[in-house]
Order: structure tokens, then sequence, then C-alpha cells
């Protein structure tokens, strides 16, 4: 709709043009008054010569006709009353605005809270039946179960692997020890290398983390998307059991060696074709290799049950941040409040000033200074006609200036 016929519809239009018509009304009068003023500034300058100590008592004694005058303008006192009139318009439509813009603050509010209420619902449920974020998730027993047994399996490869190795490469069999279960499992592996040399020590203790590693990537092979994760889980399978075939070849060798050189009896040499027929062969392998594959099946279940856990605690912490979030939102809506609230009593008293100024007779300051400079400027014309010195001017027009503005307050 045309804002010129809405105003019209609502008799704002008819309001406008009277405004109109009684300032254009009061801006003549003020014409002349400031003239009237100006002449009257002339004349009792006259009657005192000027002088700057007089200047400032007729200046008041101005002021209180010019207030008398105000008084009993009926245009002046009528355009006053509708201007105060809009002002408390204006001011009562910026509290509307406040209140509206308060309302949807503490809705805002009230939708926060709740919103808190319903994560913390939420999490509640999440612990009490975590189905809801993983499906068929791995409960904490069984977690618990898997890493005490790779725990346990650990502990078994490093031994295994350290005593191995340091069968195969560094111990030297003897009648008296040449049962593959203290080639396996020698107790004094450690305490031997360290006397061997630093070199031999720090070999066997990291072999079995080669092996560790190994397994590990099986697991992140496995997590892969593409089948060439299968390729690659093969060839780690396929380095392990050659690495252990080495192991086991070695160790039957010297083993074989060693009962071939006390019996009187030609044997032929230790070949692959002898270690595969031979138990020992094969228990060293299977008990390396066997616990190795057993390991990583372990570590595997054993991480997805952990990424599965961990899943729960994440969708928790997602909603703890959120809650955090919305507590902060929650503070922010409650300092918008109370700036707005503080804002609505400041519109009140300015409310109350403005219907209190209803109730009174009303002095335009703009109407009071304008006058008022106009008898100084007719005061200052008297003196520039006496011939007053420019100086002696200038400074009784800054005391007239000075007690203007004291007066206009």
């Amino acid at each position: 709709m045309d804002l010129k016929i809405f105003k019209t519809l609502l008799g704002v239009d008819k309001v406008d043009k009277t405004n109109q018509s009684i300032n254009s009304a009061v801006n003549d009068d003020n014409s002349v008054r400031k003239q009237n003023y100006k002449s009257l500034g002339f004349s009792d300058a006259g009657k005192v010569g000027g002088s700057e100590e007089a200047l400032i008592p007729n200046l008041h004694a101005a002021k209180a006709k010019l207030q008398a005058e105000l008084a009993s303008d009926s245009k002046i006192q009528g355009a006053e009353q509708t201007r105060i009139r809009n002002e408390i318009a204006r001011l009562k439509g910026e509290k509307d605005t406040l209140e509206v813009k308060k309302e949807r603050k503490e809705s805002d509010l009230d939708r926060a809270g709740k919103d808190i209420e319903d994560l913390r619902k939420e999490i509640a449920s999440i612990k009490q039946d975590p189905t809801q974020v993983v499906e068929n998730p791995t409960g904490k027993v069984g977690f618990s179960i898997g890493f005490f047994i790779i725990c346990v399996l650990t502990v078994y490869l490093w031994i295994f692997y350290s005593s191995a190795s340091y069968s195969a490469f560094f111990k030297q069999f003897t009648l008296n020890n040449i049962g593959v279960a203290s080639a396996i499992f020698d107790a004094q592996a450690l305490p031997k290398a360290f006397g061997d040399g630093f070199g031999e020590l720090l070999l066997i203790s990291t072999i079995p983390f080669v092996f560790l590693a190994l397994g590990y990537l099986i697991h992140k092979f496995g997590e892969e998307k593409s089948n060439v994760k299968y390729l690659k889980i093969t060839a780690l399978f396929g380095v392990t059991f050659i690495f252990d075939t080495i192991l086991a070849y070695e160790i039957t060798e010297k083993i074989y060696n060693i009962k071939a050189q006390n019996i009187f009896e030609v044997v032929p040499e230790y070949s692959f074709a002898l270690a595969f027929s031979s138990v020992n062969f094969l228990l060293i392998i299977f008990s390396g290799f066997v616990s190795y594959v057993i390991w990583g099946l372990v570590f595997d279940f054993v991480m997805e049950s952990h990424a599965k856990l961990n899943v729960v605690r994440v969708k928790i912490s997602e909603k703890e941040a959120e809650i955090r979030r919305k507590k902060k939102q929650c503070n922010e809506y409650k300092d918008d409040i109370e700036k707005i609230e503080s804002e609505i009593k400041t519109k009140d008293v300015e409310i109350r000033e403005k219907e209190n100024e209803l109730e009174n007779v009303v002095y335009p300051v703009n109407i009071l200074v304008d006058c008022l400079n106009s008898y100084l400027a007719g005061w200052i014309n008297f003196l520039a006609g006496v011939g007053k010195a420019k100086n002696e001017q200038e400074q009784i027009r800054l005391t007239g200036q000075n007690t203007i503005g004291e007066i206009s307050k």
C-alpha cells in the first residue's frame, strides 16, 4: 500500500499537514521576534552606553521577557506540545521494539535450555544403550579379555623371538643343550647376549618389535577399502613366515650338525628338504608364526573393539561440547536480556520526563538562544555604531555568548 494512502487512512497525513502549518507560522513569528530582540538589544545598549557590566543583567531581563512571551504564545506552546507528544510516541515505539526483542531473546533462552536438557537425556540414553550409535558394539568385558590376551601374547612373542634370534645368530650349542625347548625359550638369552656385547643385546632385544610392527601393519592394511590390501597382508604374512623359516632352519641346522659330529656314521648335509621333514623345524616355525598370526588377529579384534567403544565416547563428547556451546549461548542471551531491560528502563525514564514536560510551560531552547543571540547582535551593533574598538567589541561578544550559554540550559 502506498505510504501516503496509508497515512491518510490513519489520519496521520492530516496531522502532518497541521504540524507543517503550525511550524510555518511559528517560524514566521520567530523571524519577527528575533528582529524585535535585535532592536531591543540596540536600544538597551544605548541606555547604558554599551557597558559590558550592564550586558549580563540585561540578558537575564531579556530572557525573562522572552519566556513570558513564549508562555503566552499558543502557537509555540501547541507546536512544542505536539513535538513532545511525537517524542513520547517515538520513545514508546522504541520501547515496544525492545520488548519484542526481549521476548525473542527469552524465547531463544528457553529453547537453548530445553536443548541442553535434551542433550543430557541423549547422553544418558547412549550410556544406557550404546547400540544407538554403534551396531552390535563389543562390550567392555570382551575388550578387556582381548586386551589381556594381547598383552600375554606380546610377552610370549618377545620371549620367543629374542630367544630364537639369540639361538640362531649367536648361541653355540653343545650336546647338553641341543633340545628344541632350550633353543626356543632360553632364560639366559639376554644375560648371555649382554656378555657377548652390547650390539648383540640390542639386536635380540629389538627383533621382536619387528614382528609386532608387522602385525600392526596387517591391522592398518585391513582398514583400507581397496582390494590391494589383501595383497599387502599376504605379503606381510609371507615375509613373517620366511623369517620364521630362516630362524627355525638356523637353529635346527646347529642342532643337526652337533648331533652329526658326535655319531660314527656318515649323515647327509642339512638341507631344506631335511628341515621340512623335521618335527623340530616345524615346531619352531609354528611356535612363532602361528602365535604371531593369533597375535595379529587378537590385536585387530582389540583395535576394532576399542574403535567401537571410542565411537560411543566421541558421540558423548560431541554432545557434551554441544552442551557447553548451548550454555555459552544461554549466558549471551541472559546478557542481552539484561542490556535490553536496562534500555527499556532508560526509555521509561525518558517517557516520564517527556510526560512531565507536557504538564508544564515549554520554553523552546532554540528560540531562546536565537532571540538572545539577536539581542546580543543588537548590542554589538550599537558598540560598532559609537566607534568602540574591535577588541572591546569582541570581549563583550564573548561575555554575552558565555552568559547566553549558561542561562539557556
